[in-house]
């Protein structure tokens, strides 16, 4: 494939972009080839939104623990 019509660097882009959208087919990187979106940088997926609520406690109030802040600790 890479030594007919396409570069072996878009081939391999190609592949990559394939493999993160989870179609690792032939018919998907001969898509994605074809299309073009080999040269598009590929970006990861956004994480999930932090949870806000009022139990759940943060990473500040552990520092302040490990600090020695714990005489206001309550069980």
């Amino acid at each position: 494939m890479a030594s007919k019509v396409y570069t072996p660097e878009r081939v391999e882009a190609a592949c990559e972009r394939a493999i993160a959208i989870h179609s690792p087919l032939y018919k998907s990187v001969v898509s994605i080839l074809k299309n073009g979106l080999d040269a598009f940088p590929l970006t990861p997926p956004a994480g999930p939104p932090p949870i806000e609520h009022q139990n759940i406690r943060g990473t500040e109030y552990y520092k302040e623990l490990l600090a020695g802040g714990q005489e206001n600790v309550t069980c």
